[in-house]
């Protein structure tokens, strides 16, 4: 019984098989996290643009009345916001606090197609200023 342990040790025949079968699931999983992770930034890189878009739009109409730079900033980001990948909804708000500004705010979470349980969830505040957070915000005054 030594005698084959003995013998199976040192044969190394199909060894490479063995790690490849140990090692498919997690090079699987990382695989997945990379695509549901680059997803995840395209859909914020475009749900920002979006919101700048729309405060943009909206301050452009300051000069009008602030019913209709509000009117027009909420009518740019709806229809920008149809053209995200697909998510599991987008929430915004639109203010215009005074007759010289426009702020545009949105969350959204987007999906995970990979079935890998890591969610990247876009939601709190994001500036232009390059403090860290997930959604989006933007301010512009005309």
């Amino acid at each position: 019984m030594f005698r084959e342990i003995k013998r199976l040790r040192e044969q190394s025949a199909g060894n490479v098989a063995v790690l490849v079968a140990l090692a498919i699931i997690p090079l699987l999983a990382a695989g997945g996290l990379a695509i549901d992770y680059t997803r995840a930034l395209q859909f914020k890189t475009t749900l920002q643009g979006a919101v700048d878009s729309a405060a943009l739009a909206g301050a452009s109409e300051l000069s009008t009345s602030t019913t209709t730079a509000k009117t027009m900033a909420t009518t740019y980001l709806t229809a920008e916001i149809t053209k995200l990948p697909p998510n599991n909804g987008v929430t915004y708000t639109v203010t215009v606090p005074n007759s010289s500004s426009v702020v545009v705010s949105a969350t959204g979470q987007m999906k995970n197609h990979s079935h890998v349980i890591v969610h990247l969830i876009l939601s709190g505040d994001h500036r232009s200023d390059g403090r860290p957070g997930r959604g989006a915000r933007r301010q512009h005054h005309a």
